[in-house]
């Protein structure tokens, strides 16, 4: 693995966005607004999430980072499934 120097790098990030993509389409004719924003937050918390974490996960060990990453992208994928039914 290379030195990642921008979190947009990181390719859970960008997974994290394609989530947040699908669920902008998923969610863009709820007419429940409450809970279609807390869908939307929670979309745009991951994100932030990863991004903020990203700095402290270089100072890791790459095997914690491996484990790390492929725990956040199993959790994302299932989501992604979950909005594609």
């Amino acid at each position: 693995m290379g030195t990642i120097k921008r979190f947009e790098d990181l390719e859970i990030w960008q997974l994290a966005r394609e989530l947040l993509v699908l669920i902008y389409e998923d969610f863009r004719n709820c007419k429940d607004f409450n809970f279609k924003n807390q869908i939307i937050a929670a979309g745009l918390s991951i994100k932030n999430n990863i991004a903020e974490d990203q700095k402290y996960v270089t100072s890791a060990a790459a095997s914690d980072r491996r484990k790390k990453t492929e725990i956040l992208r199993i959790k994302i994928t299932n989501f992604m499934f979950y909005l594609k039914k």
